[in-house]
């Protein structure tokens, strides 16, 4: 459902133009109700899902533990509430959202105010001091820029941003200085880093970013080692030197994993003592890749002049495709050490 809003133009002259007048451009009246109809399915597939995953996993154990145990359900409250506890913030604000907007879409009430772009909890929203205002779910900014301010035209029970125009002509150096302290906040570098790294030098803390790959490469190649023994102590014992056929192969396979692994602690030591950055420029997009099989899990990218590197998902929030990009990175590892946009395009 969220990608169907990331053709949502925020500052379509159009809608602005109906939003002053206090009506919906057809448009705005499709995105709105598709929201509405997507959050509220999920309002009334979620007691179902609860329930699912109770009979699922569950129910069996009160037969294993016997008919009057307390022991299961105590369990299935403990295990329920720490996934409650894990999602209900998220799920409590979707669900106060689809309530709200349908009462918006029932009584179109919209309302105008200033601000800007801020990045709060994974997300860009509109921070008004104590109330935030939204931005339509999977839009990203629909075409905002932080730094720049703007009339914002949203609806009242929902605080849901549908249209906005800019106040004053967008100034680059402010766009830079924002989006930069939201991309210094999601990639964990502060701004005397990135000053450092436009000088050409590299501080102490960003060198620690090829540490856990140095401990990785070292781990591997010391479980390739003790394989190797494990293998070879059969034909040694009893003073017997000579290499049983059967024991190449495993040694083969444990050379070239001691190999990969010293190959990596190699390259992570290089990073470790380099003095300088290396940096690439260019366009700015992210890349979401999903490995398949039954464990399925999902790594984030930002590619920047073609050059990728992998973030969180925080990060790869926070990056608003369209821009160029300075990227500051290790040679070897290639972690990213600092980003800033140069220009906009």
């Amino acid at each position: 459902m969220l990608s169907s809003f990331k053709s949502v133009r925020l500052l379509d002259p159009a809608a602005v133009t109906a939003n002053q007048i206090g009506q919906l451009t057809d448009e705005q009246k499709n995105w709105l109700n598709l929201a509405a109809r997507g959050f509220g399915a999920l309002q009334a597939v979620l007691p179902i899902i609860i329930l699912g995953v109770f009979a699922c996993f569950f129910l069996p154990m009160f037969g294993s533990f016997g008919s009057f145990s307390i022991l299961p359900i105590l369990f299935f409250l403990l295990i329920l509430g720490a996934i409650v506890a894990q999602v209900s913030g998220g799920l409590v604000k979707t669900i106060r959202l689809a309530t709200r907007l349908r009462e918006d879409l029932s009584q179109v009430s919209i309302r105008q105010i200033q601000g800007q772009l801020g990045f709060q909890k994974g997300s860009y929203v509109v921070p008004l001091g104590e109330q935030i205002l939204s931005l339509p779910p999977g839009s990203e900014t629909g075409g905002m820029l932080p730094g720049v301010t703007y009339r914002l035209f949203y609806l009242e029970k929902s605080g849901l941003v549908i249209s906005a125009e800019e106040l004053y002509p967008p100034s680059m150096a402010q766009v830079r200085v924002a989006l930069t302290g939201i991309l210094a906040e999601v990639n964990k570098f502060s701004p005397e880093d990135i000053e450092l790294n436009r000088t050409g030098e590299i501080s102490p803390t960003q060198r620690m970013k090829a540490l856990p790959q140095a401990i990785f490469g070292a781990v591997f190649g010391l479980i390739a080692l003790v394989f190797v023994g494990l293998t070879l102590m059969p034909s040694f014992s009893g003073q017997d030197f000579s290499i049983q056929a059967a024991a190449f192969i495993p040694m083969i396979i444990s050379g070239i994993f001691l190999l990969i692994g010293g190959f990596m602690f190699v390259r992570a030591v290089l990073d470790m003592v380099q003095s300088s950055p290396a940096q690439v420029e260019g366009d700015g997009r992210k890349e979401k890749r999903v490995s398949g099989g039954k464990n399925r899990s999902t790594r984030y990218y930002y590619v920047i002049g073609g050059t990728s590197f992998q973030v969180n998902r925080q990060a790869y929030t926070a990056l608003i495709d369209g821009l160029d990009y300075r990227v500051f990175y290790l040679p070897n590892t290639k972690r990213l050490l600092s980003i800033e946009p140069i220009t906009l395009s």
